[in-house]
């Protein structure tokens, strides 16, 4: 079968979008994001494919989805990996909005690491609350 090469630039285009985006060319809409960055710039350090060190190479999007925060980290390579935040009694939470890898977090002093397969992000974490030492 031959594709056009139009069609196949099309195609291409189209597997770099997240969900949202795709939907919203579709639909003639436009996605639901919010206009808050996680910094200042939208830079997220990550290590990718098993890399040891973290570099601030990957991009961060927020959006909205079926009344959910959706957090849509972009790699430097075109890849993307979309978490979903889950506020629960005991704080915020982070897990995979997709995909077939489980989410692993881990406390690495005030930043939270994220890793999903062999990628790893590193989040700027609320602060643990403090405990109170029983009255005596």
């Amino acid at each position: 079968m031959r594709i056009s090469s139009q069609l196949f630039l099309l195609l291409l285009a189209a597997c770099s979008k997240g969900e949202e985006a795709q939907q919203a060319a579709v639909s003639g809409e436009a996605p639901d994001k919010t206009a808050e960055a996680v910094a200042e710039d939208d830079t997220l350090p990550c290590a990718l494919a098993k890399a040891k060190d973290f570099r601030p190479v990957c991009k961060i999007d927020k959006a909205q989805a079926n009344g959910k925060d959706l957090w849509i980290v972009r790699h430097p390579d075109g890849g993307f990996r979309r978490f979903v935040i889950v506020e629960q009694q005991d704080g915020a939470h982070i897990g995979a909005a997709d995909g077939a890898f489980e989410v692993q977090t881990k406390r690495v002093g005030p930043n939270l690491e994220v890793k999903v397969g062999e990628d790893r992000y590193l989040f700027a974490a609320t602060p643990e609350p403090a405990t109170s030492a029983p009255a005596g």
